[in-house]
């Protein structure tokens, strides 16, 4: 072997070294301690490109941060008088929406269809027996 041929074997064996060391998590800086000829030196240009893999980095990305939005304050149930009697007036209707509780989802769907919202726990009953028609 002339002494051309070993040093490209010993290359190749830094280079493959240095790939199982990066899969090991480990990095070393391996030194070249070959001195290379004069008459070498085209080979030796082409020999010392760096090879990509080795040497990558990840992108770092940027952060996007947390921006809050403007807190927009809840419309409250409008409760208009239309032209018939309230709830509350009519015994019979009165007397089931009483034994119903706030949280029902018999409620809940009632104050939808008149009010267009679900209304809060505490208030639905309330809004239902004050509605009084629709208004046009």
């Amino acid at each position: 072997m002339s002494e051309e041929e070993k040093v490209n074997l010993v290359k190749e064996e830094e280079v493959n070294s240095q790939a199982e060391q990066q899969k090991k998590g480990k990095r070393k800086r391996v030194e070249e301690t070959h001195e290379e000829s004069d008459n070498n030196d085209d080979q030796s240009d082409n020999e010392e490109e760096v090879n990509p893999i080795l040497n990558y980095k990840r992108q770092r990305t940027s952060v996007s941060r947390f921006q809050p939005q403007p807190i927009t304050p809840k419309k409250k149930v409008e409760i208009l008088q239309g032209e018939g009697l309230t709830f509350k007036d009519i015994p019979s209707i009165s007397q089931v929406l009483e034994r119903e509780k706030g949280d029902s989802n018999n409620l809940a769907q009632l104050h939808k269809v008149l009010f267009a919202s679900t209304g809060k726990k505490l208030t639905r009953k309330r809004e239902i027996l004050q509605f009084s028609g629709m208004v046009y």
